[in-house]
């Protein structure tokens, strides 16, 4: 991704400065501005026509090639939604937030858009998890949630299909293994077991197993990035379609948030729910393990 940044020397409109600044055609910079790859004063900035000011900062991210990529809202994302706080269902594929260079696309624009009201974020899944997240109705259950989540009073549930069987004697294991994250040039930043890392715990818990392939139960205890995946694979189980932590196949990969519960807290309702694994996982599994991937989201 390219980035460069420079400070206006006089009054033009937003969509000259940047493309002075990255040497786009007109039709590209004003594509990158609607794309949330522009930027003024450090903040995201979408509107192309607008005079920036002598002495004002501006920035663009670029990810070649530069073209907008379509996806449309599905009411079938929306599991629950109340007064305070909205239940779920993101697909496999979509990033939670916005990156750098592009915001529009995103699940919580998505949301935000077509969603009357407040839409409040709290939490993140990765591009390629499937599954539930909630987001706040109201600001006035901001703090409660906030707090829920940074003194581990959500408990989420992960499904999984790992690209090896189940090697452990018991049914049940627990995973500590700190980590930290590895940047290497060109190459995206993996998350690494490390002992100077942060701690990160996971609870395992074996469901099934048919063939090479087993149906995993993940809870995590903390919430570090990529933790479930980087921990099934120092077990000895990496997340079937996880490229990044050492099982490449041709389909997305099979890791999904299926439940969510939290406690009555501050005004807040305690709730707890499941959502089903999606459905584009069933013609990929063995009979028995679509059966049980089945059994597990009507529980």
């Amino acid at each position: 991704m390219l980035h460069k940044k420079s400070v206006i020397r006089k009054p033009v409109p937003f969509i000259d400065a940047i493309q002075l600044l990255s040497g786009l055609s007109a039709d590209e910079a004003s594509l990158v501005i609607r794309m949330g790859g522009a930027y003024l004063n450090k903040r995201r900035f979408k509107q192309v026509r607008a005079e920036v000011k002598a002495g004002q900062l501006i920035e663009v991210y670029i990810r070649p090639p530069i073209r907008w990529l379509e996806l449309s809202f599905d009411d079938h994302w929306i599991v629950l939604d109340k007064k305070k706080f909205m239940i779920c269902d993101k697909p496999s594929g979509v990033a939670t937030q916005g990156s750098r260079d592009a915001d529009y696309n995103c699940f919580y624009e998505l949301l935000k858009q077509n969603c009357k009201g407040y839409v409040g974020l709290h939490h993140r899944l990765d591009q390629d998890t499937s599954g539930m997240m909630v987001f706040s109705r109201s600001k006035d259950v901001n703090s409660a949630f906030s707090k829920l989540f940074s003194e581990h009073r959500i408990e989420k549930k992960y499904l999984c299909i790992t690209a090896h069987a189940w090697p452990h004697a018991g049914e049940r294991i627990q995973v500590d293994l700190p980590l930290r994250a590895e940047r290497l040039e060109g190459q995206p930043t993996k998350q690494i077991h490390a002992a100077d890392g942060k701690s990160a715990v996971t609870r395992l818990r074996h469901i099934a197993t048919s063939g090479s392939h087993s149906l995993v139960e993940a809870m995590p205890v903390t919430g570090r990035t990529h933790q479930i995946r980087v921990h099934l694979a120092n077990s000895g189980m990496p997340i079937l379609g996880d490229n990044l932590y050492g099982s490449r196949c041709n389909h997305k990969m099979m890791l999904h948030c299926g439940q969510l519960t939290w406690p009555a807290f501050q005004g807040l309702e305690s709730y707890c729910g499941r959502v089903a694994a999606p459905i584009w996982w069933q013609p990929l599994l063995p009979q028995d393990l679509a059966y049980e991937v089945e059994l597990w989201g009507k529980q």
